[in-house]
């Protein structure tokens, strides 16, 4: 089974194709994946139209700094955990902010 959805493809396209446009573009994220047996989240807002198995994204770890960077979403659905788990995608996740709010929101939760 696929690790995201069609429509979810399509908006991570929709959005990598406005940040070629758009030099300050800073979208909501469209998928969120979690790997919770290594408190691991990312939040993906879009994709390389001519490779869209790389996309963008934040990566958070618990207790760690948020990593901005591109990603290979079949590096991730290939990732599992010490008794199997695998990285499951929030299909009901709908962002409240943009990548770079939730960036910021993961700064100021960080211990110092």
């Amino acid at each position: 089974m696929p690790l995201i959805t069609d429509g979810q493809a399509r908006a991570l396209l929709v959005n990598g194709l406005a940040a070629r446009r758009e030099r300050r573009f800073d979208p909501y994220p469209v998928v969120k994946l979690t790997a919770a047996w290594i408190d691991t989240v990312w939040l993906l807002s879009d994709a390389m139209p001519e490779d869209p198995d790389c996309v963008f994204g934040v990566r958070l770890v618990k207790g760690g700094s948020p990593d901005l960077r591109h990603v290979q979403l079949s590096k991730i659905a290939a990732l599992r955990g010490p008794n199997g788990e695998t990285v499951e995608c929030d299909e009901s996740f709908i962002a409240d902010k943009t990548l770079a709010g939730y960036v910021q929101e993961a700064m100021q939760r960080r211990p110092d």
